[in-house]
């Protein structure tokens, strides 16, 4: 049966990066956050830069400043 938090990725888990922490990237369900990338086993997972990628919805006439996991 997979443990979340174990470090290792099993059954239906997407990432695990060896904790239940929340606002990591890798969720307490061992689910990617939304605005993060993961990787490897344990996964190491990092902020997407929305703004440097475009795919913030911020008005032109706005600036774009990239926060984890987000963009204001």
């Amino acid at each position: 049966m997979p443990t979340c938090g174990d470090g290792v990725i099993e059954g239906g888990e997407a990432c695990d990066d060896g904790n239940t922490d929340a606002g990591d990237g890798c969720s307490a369900t061992c689910a990617i956050e939304a605005g993060y990338t993961c990787t490897g086993a344990p996964s190491t997972c990092a902020d997407i830069d929305e703004c440097a990628a475009g795919t913030d919805n911020c008005d032109t006439n706005a600036t774009c400043a990239n926060t984890p996991g987000s963009f204001t």
